[in-house]
């Protein structure tokens, strides 16, 4: 078997860009609506500020990282992918792999 280069699959840096562009928009919007707003209902602003907060900081931080997200190579995979993921895994512990199609990818 002959040496081969491992490959490599990094993030995709526009798109997160354009999701951190989104969410930063809607938390913005939400911030809009809590100090603008004299209704009592106001404060249900908070959650969506909150969460469109936490997707831009992570999407911020997708656009920021340089290194791949997994590498595949003779011995095994590195799986970078989420804060979650379960980092090294040799091919002896891979039982089978399955493609399977995610979203409109």
């Amino acid at each position: 078997m002959s040496a081969t280069a491992p490959v490599e699959y990094g993030p995709k840096r526009v798109r997160s860009a354009l999701w951190a562009g989104l969410a930063a928009f809607l938390v913005a919007n939400g911030l809009l609506i809590l100090t603008a707003s004299d209704s009592s209902s106001a404060w249900l602003a908070v959650i969506p500020v909150a969460l469109f907060g936490l997707v831009a900081v992570v999407m911020l931080r997708r656009v920021m990282r340089r290194d791949p997200y997994l590498v595949l190579d003779k011995k095994g995979f590195d799986d970078r992918t989420t804060p979650f993921s379960v980092g090294r895994v040799a091919w002896s512990e891979v039982s089978s792999i399955e493609a399977e199609r995610a979203g409109f990818q």
